[in-house]
């Protein structure tokens, strides 16, 4: 399974009277083309009551949590298979028997529904019994119509491209489209309250659903709701025609989450700027803000999502099949002549920052021809959204600009870029490895646990201690920021550069190009002294203590709603907004 992102507490409290303000942006023979491939894993479930609510939990996502499919030119053999991302990744390890997993599918789809997995194993495929969640799943059927009005017009269409500062890749807004995102979210609301007791936790996720929140809010008013946000909270999102009834929508849940503090100040001043009635209070006792709002109060934080980083660094120790990848391209690199290899994974999206990465490439090996020949970077970019025209076309741009590239530095039997369309995470992994630096530069990113996966996969004794370069407007470097000072002065005291001195704006080609060049003349034992901190960083906030810390507000959220309040705080918060 190729990971990708997407992809939380909130680490300033703001402590005096003052305006929310948005933070900006400043950052021959070759391996087979390869599709993308997902790994078969259990999804058991954790059976053990170590989370820190006292009730069910009900998920609600627009992608399934896992598939059951027939093998690629098998009628007879099938596999259970987790779906990509880092949401499932995340949520996996917490959900219990009796909770419920709710999500959407084609219902022209032919595969089994998640709803059905149990059963049909049991009958048919017995050997995989001990592989099918404990949870529960249940499937909401949606017609082509509302797939396309709801995910490629609305979510896809206008809300990510505002998320990700790309008004220019927008689809053209229709009330019908609307209507349909309205409808998928009604339908997430209503089967939810089938299942859901007062008791339990409902925890909706992401862009696609940020109106079940209030809807369920409506029908009934005493559940207990949280929201989490996946992708960047900017202010292009005043953009957006309907912007107040999605503010309204996830004003309807307890708790709101998002990836890192500037988001949180992003939502409070859409709040502030489009819904007058609301009051904003921030104390230094109360990570984030608390919002009064219809005679409720939600309470608003940042809580930065990761990975297990223990868990994915003992597979890559004690995986042959990963070894075995990472050797793979050790012996490319040998029997090729090449000394210094590059990775960039994602899927293809115009916010990861591709065309720049790349051109970022062309000007290294202008600038320091020496490395023509002894220099190969990987391009692995899974196929992402084809029914979107802004995809089709970016597609055939990167395509084209790496046939551009390679034929002005290429020779008979060297390629300076290898495009790969997919890739398996064990291979991935194995990339990872034997690579001397990767480029995650996205234009703007919610999270980014591809760089996170990198630093871990680093840190092996197997591994050539690569240099991460990053972008500064990710989430993962604004969560790495506050962390800055004290990497500066063991970079100092290690005469070596600090992480961030790699962390470069996507558009500045010219210092992508030199930090590219700045890694390639680090020794692997210094590279991997550089990136140490970030490493440890990365252990220390993972992912058991996102979704801890997470559940762990949302409890204290249902419990104390009026905390951070005039009424719920004997130290005076302070109102940043009045109502009228």
């Amino acid at each position: 399974m190729l990971t990708v992102p997407s992809l939380l507490t909130f680490g300033a409290s703001l402590s005096s009277p003052r305006p929310v303000t948005r933070t900006t942006n400043t950052t021959s023979a070759l391996p087979a083309i390869k599709t993308l491939t997902r790994d078969t894993v259990s999804f058991r479930g954790n059976s053990e009551s170590n989370r820190p609510i006292s009730g069910r939990l009900l998920i609600l996502a627009n992608r399934e949590s896992h598939t059951l499919k027939h093998k690629p030119d098998s009628d007879d053999q099938v596999e259970l298979s987790r779906s990509m991302g880092g949401l499932v990744t995340a949520l996996m390890p917490l959900l219990q028997e009796g909770d419920f997993w709710i999500s959407s599918r084609d219902k022209s789809r032919k595969d089994v529904p998640a709803s059905k997995i149990r059963e049909v194993v049991q009958e048919r495929y017995p050997h995989l019994l001990d592989k099918v969640p404990a949870y529960n799943t249940v499937d909401i059927e949606l017609s082509k119509e509302q797939i396309n009005g709801h995910y490629n017009k609305i979510s896809n269409g206008q809300l990510w491209p505002f998320a990700h500062d790309r008004i220019d890749t927008t689809e053209r807004y229709r009330d019908s489209d609307w209507e349909k995102y309205r409808e998928v979210n009604r339908a997430f609301a209503e089967k939810t309250l089938e299942h859901a007791r007062d008791e339990d936790f409902i925890w909706v996720h992401d862009y696609q659903l940020m109106l079940a929140p209030g809807m369920i809010r409506e029908r009934s008013p005493h559940k207990k709701i949280a929201y989490f946000h996946h992708i960047p909270f900017t202010d292009m999102n005043k953009h957006f025609p309907q912007k107040t009834e999605l503010l309204r929508g996830l004003l309807g849940a307890d708790l709101i989450g998002f990836h890192v503090p500037s988001y949180v100040e992003n939502f409070l001043q859409a709040v502030e700027h489009n819904i007058p009635e609301a009051k904003i209070y921030t104390s230094k006792q109360v990570p984030g803000a608390t919002i009064e709002y219809q005679g409720r109060f939600i309470r608003v934080q940042d809580f930065p999502i990761s990975i297990d980083a223990q868990g994915l660094a003992n597979r890559i120790e004690h995986s042959k099949s990963i070894q075995d990848y990472r050797q793979k391209w050790e012996t490319f690199k040998r029997t090729h002549g090449i000394e210094y290899l590059g990775a960039g994974v994602e899927r293809l999206d115009y916010s990861k920052g591709i065309p720049q990465r790349l051109e970022a490439i062309d000007t290294f090996l202008t600038k320091h021809p020496e490395y023509k020949k002894r220099f190969s970077f990987v391009q692995v970019t899974a196929p992402s959204r084809p029914e979107i025209p802004a995809y089709q076309a970016l597609a055939r741009d990167i395509r084209q600009q790496i046939e551009r590239i390679n034929e002005k530095h290429g020779t008979l039997g060297w390629k300076p870029i290898i495009q790969v369309a997919g890739m398996p995470n064990d291979e991935v992994m194995g990339l990872f490895q034997a690579s001397d630096f990767s480029i995650v530069n996205s234009q703007a990113d919610g999270m980014n646990l591809v760089a996170k996966e990198y630093v871990v996969a680093q840190g092996t004794k197997q591994a050539r201690g690569g240099i991460l370069i990053a972008s500064p407007f990710m989430g993962v470097t604004e969560q790495w920021r506050n962390q800055t000072r004290a990497w500066e002065k063991r970079a100092t005291l290690n005469q070596l550069p600090a992480p961030q001195d790699f962390w470069i704006p996507p558009l500045d080609i010219d210092a992508t190009a030199e930090a590219i060049h700045r890694a390639l003349r680090l020794s692997p034992a210094q590279r991997q002294k550089v990136m140490e901190p970030v490493r440890q960083h990365t252990f220390e906030h993972n992912v058991t203590r996102w979704s801890r810390d997470f559940l762990r507000a949302f409890q204290e959220a249902a419990r104390h709603p009026h905390e951070g309040t005039p009424n719920g705080s004997s130290h005076a918060p302070h109102l940043l907004n009045s109502a009228g």
